[in-house]
């Protein structure tokens, strides 16, 4: 069962959380190969954090909107701790 997190207690290799943020920041799309990419900004109250957007949730997630990440797992990126996930991203009314 997934638990729900807040930002600031993430840490590095944690996965099955379930996230409810508002997007602050979205980059605009790449390609690699015949895959889509993109990255988001994400906030709630606690604080920011990077969020992987793989293939079909590129078009979910626009600036302003508030999602639900299920099945949200972390990783490190350079220095920095993002997060991803290959199940479903919800908009939902409030964070």
């Amino acid at each position: 069962m997934s638990m729900k997190i807040k930002i600031a207690d993430l840490t590095p290799n944690i996965g099955n959380f379930i996230l409810v943020a508002k997007v602050v920041e979205k980059s605009k799309e790449a390609a690699w190969g015949a895959k889509e990419y993109a990255s988001a900004i994400i906030e709630d109250e606690t604080g920011r954090i990077t969020l992987n957007l793989h293939e079909n949730q590129v078009d979910q997630v626009e600036v302003g909107q508030n999602v639900r990440i299920s099945g949200a797992f972390t990783e490190i990126n350079g220095k920095f701790l993002e997060i991803s996930s290959w199940k479903k991203i919800e908009l939902v009314k409030d964070y």
